[in-house]
């Protein structure tokens, strides 16, 4: 875990007080503002043509990154980029982008968004979080995916190992780790060493190639024969825009929390680890954040009992709060809390059979530009030039 340092070179820097500051200012060369035309993973300003329309939402709405659709437009400009061996960008341009306060845009699908535009000004809410309602192990645009097989990892560079198991004692799933590492899954208080270790640290704080979070391990399913499954990756996101950049709401790419063990009369099993913080880019000439940023970590599943299952860990929070690991009820192990703020991962819950899943690490989030951050950012930071 880095140490917070306030001195007046980070304050010029324009980092964001409780970010982690991770890197340098290595961003692409110093340009003239609006003449800059090509950005991050070859997205190429000129793409923004004379007379292209604008995009404001006036209600809740939805991006398809697989399908190159908008809830409500019947035709977007969208344009599928590869960025070698990454996966593909899902590049949606327009004149303007304007999200109002009050609205929330979900994003799913496999591609990580680009959204491109003249100006850009978030006051809702863009979600880009790792999950689904039933399935923890979905993860957000461009990120891996969460375990739902006994000793498969969660994908992604950074996975988290699946719980191991002794006879009847099984381990938590290890939680994604990204910016930093995730949690270890917890143990059996008399069997160390079985909950699966948490994904390391990995990419780049540059965001090129701009890729989500990875998934969290599953826990051993015990005699249930159902893995506690990881939570997917949060996704990635890259935002450009010719002129302005403003943030006065909230841009989110927590990952999911891990799923709960399962019950069986016999023996329960392990949480499932959960998924790590995906990606924030944002490219202008300017950028003005008074909202929030979040990359963090999903929570730990909590392991069962025989009769009662164990709680899902929260997904990644729109806020610098972090996302708890599932609780659970007698002496199993609970689902460590992920990333946030300045809060590590933390490991999952040792119990009397059974581990409870690590939490997820924090994702990236980066910033090129003349920027104010007066507002809050919950990840690992770091900020470059145009």
């Amino acid at each position: 875990m880095a140490t917070l340092f306030l001195c007046a070179a980070c304050s010029r820097a324009g980092f964001a007080p409780g970010a982690r500051d991770h890197g340098a200012a290595d961003g692409p060369p110093q340009g003239d503002g609006p003449s800059v035309r090509m950005f991050s993973n070859d997205v190429d300003g000129a793409w923004v043509q004379p007379g292209a329309a604008g995009w404001k939402p006036t209600a809740d709405a939805t991006i398809d990154t697989a399908a190159g659709t908008i809830t409500g437009l019947a035709a977007p400009d969208y344009r599928a980029v590869p960025q070698g061996g990454a996966g593909e960008l899902a590049v949606f341009t327009f004149s303007t982008i304007e999200v109002p306060d009050g609205i929330t845009v979900r994003v799913v699908g496999g591609r990580a968004l680009v959204l491109l535009a003249n100006a850009i000004a978030v006051a809702g809410t863009l979600d880009l979080r790792g999950g689904a309602p039933s399935d923890p192990t979905v993860a957000g645009p461009g990120g891996g995916a969460g375990s739902d097989a006994a000793g498969s990892p969660g994908s992604g560079q950074g996975g988290g190992t699946s719980g191991g198991v002794i006879d009847k004692y099984d381990g938590g799933g290890g939680g994604g780790g990204h910016g930093e590492p995730g949690g270890a899954g917890g143990a059996s208080l008399t069997h160390a060493g079985i909950g699966g270790p948490g994904g390391g640290s990995w990419g780049s704080s540059a965001l090129s190639p701009l890729v989500g979070g990875s998934g969290g391990g599953a826990g051993s399913p015990g005699s249930s024969g159902k893995p506690g499954p990881g939570g997917g990756g949060g996704g990635a996101v890259e935002l450009v825009a010719l002129t302005l950049i403003t943030i006065s709401g909230g841009v989110n790419v927590g990952g999911a929390g891990g799923g709960g063990g399962h019950t069986h009369t016999d023996n329960g099993g392990a949480g499932g680890g959960g998924g790590s913080g995906g990606a924030i880019l944002l490219e202008a000439p300017s950028v003005k954040v008074t909202g929030i940023l979040a990359a963090n970590g999903g929570g730990g599943g909590g392991a069962s009992e025989k009769t009662t299952a164990g709680e899902a860990g929260l997904s990644g929070l729109l806020s610098e709060s972090t996302a708890e690991g599932g609780g659970v009820k007698g002496n199993e192990g609970g689902g460590g809390d992920g990333a946030a703020g300045q809060a590590p991962a933390m490991d999952g819950g040792d119990g009397e059979i059974n581990g409870g899943g690590g939490g997820g690490g924090p994702g990236r989030i980066r910033i090129n530009g003349a920027a104010d951050l007066s507002g809050a950012t919950s990840g690992v930071l770091s900020q470059g030039s145009l």
